[in-house]
C-alpha cells in the first residue's frame, strides 16, 4: 500500500487537541498510515520586506510549537509530520493535499458570529472527505480515547451521496463500527393546497422506491439498519444521528465547479452546525 496522508489543520487553540484525537483514530482504522499537521499564518497579500523578519520569526516559533503534537501522534505509533506555512490559507491547503497525497482532512470547527471561519472557508472549498469537529462536542476529548460504535450516512441517492454511502461502509467495516442508513423524504410545500389522500398517495410512493434504493444500498450488509423519514433534511438527520447515538455521521455534497464559488450544500451546511457528532462530508 502506498502513502495515505491525513491531513489536520492545526489552529493551537481549542480545535487543535479534538482534531488530532480524530485524526489518530482515523489512521488506527482505516487504510491511512500517517498524519501530516497544517498550521497556516492566512496571510493574503505578498508580505512587504520590513515584515519579513517577523513572520519569519512566528513561523519558526510555531513550527517549535508543533512539535510536542507530533511526539503525541507518533506515541501512539503513528508515523507524522507538521509544517506552518504563511499564505492563502484555501491555496496553502490545497497545495499541502496535493504534496502530502492526503485522502482526508480533519478540522476543528468553531464558528464566528460576524464572518466565516478558517474552519468554513475550507469546509466550502476542499474537493475531498473532511472530518469536522465542533469544539463545542468534542472539548475534552484526548488523543487515543475517540470510539466510533455506530456511523449514521445520510443519503438522497444522488451520485455524491452514494459515494458517501460507499465511504462510510469501508470505514465500518475496517472499524467494526455499526452503521445506519437515513433518506428523508422531502415534505410537500405548505402552501400546496391538496387533499389528504392525494398526500399520502405522495409519501406512499416516496417510501416505497426509497425502500426499494436502500435494499441496493444496504446489499451485503444484513447487519446494516435504515430508517426512512419525512421533513427537513437537516433536522431530521440531526434527531435520527442523537436518537441512534451516532458516533459520526457521513454526508455527501455535490462537487463544486471553480465559477461557483464556495458554496456548500445547504444540508451539509446546517449539520455541521446542529449535528451531536463529528459530520464527514463526502464531495
Amino acid at each position: 500500500m502506498g502513502e495515505k496522508t491525513i491531513l489536520v489543520g492545526v489552529d493551537f487553540g481549542p480545535c487543535t487537541k479534538p482534531a488530532l484525537a480524530y485524526a489518530v483514530w482515523l489512521a488506527k482504522n482505516t487504510e491511512a498510515n500517517k498524519i501530516f499537521l497544517l498550521h497556516v499564518i492566512d496571510y493574503s497579500l505578498t508580505p512587504p520586506a520590513y515584515l519579513l523578519p517577523y513572520l519569519e520569526f512566528e513561523r519558526a516559533r510555531l513550527s517549535n510549537d508543533l512539535k510536542p503534537w507530533i511526539k503525541k501522534i507518533e506515541d501512539h505509533g503513528i508515523p507524522a509530520e507538521g509544517r506552518v506555512v504563511v499564505g492563502r490559507i484555501v491555496e496553502t491547503f490545497n497545495a499541502a493535499l496535493t504534496s502530502t497525497k492526503a485522502c482526508v482532512i480533519v478540522l476543528g470547527y468553531k464558528s464566528h458570529p460576524l464572518r466565516p471561519s478558517s474552519s468554513e472557508r475550507l469546509i466550502k472549498s476542499i474537493q475531498v472527505p473532511l472530518l469536522v469537529i465542533r469544539v463545542d462536542k468534542a472539548m475534552n476529548m484526548e488523543i487515543g480515547e475517540v470510539e466510533i460504535k455506530r456511523i449514521l450516512c445520510a443519503t438522497d441517492f444522488s451520485q455524491h451521496s452514494v459515494k458517501a454511502v460507499e465511504f462510510a461502509k469501508a470505514i465500518s467495516e475496517m472499524s467494526g463500527a455499526d452503521m445506519d442508513i437515513l433518506h428523508v423524504i422531502d415534505p410537500l410545500p405548505s402552501n400546496l393546497k391538496i387533499d389528504g389522500e392525494i398526500k399520502k398517495k405522495y409519501l406512499n410512493e416516496q417510501r416505497e422506491e426509497a425502500q426499494r434504493k436502500m435494499a441496493s444500498l444496504v446489499g451485503g450488509r444484513p447487519d446494516m439498519r435504515n430508517f426512512i423519514r419525512e421533513g427537513i433534511a437537516s433536522e431530521i438527520i440531526a434527531k435520527v444521528a442523537e436518537e441512534t447515538d451516532a458516533s459520526m455521521l457521513f454526508s455527501g455534497v455535490r462537487g463544486l465547479s471553480h465559477l461557483k464559488g464556495i458554496l456548500l450544500g445547504s444540508v451539509a451546511d446546517a449539520l455541521i452546525k446542529s449535528s451531536p457528532c463529528p459530520v464527514m462530508i463526502v464531495h
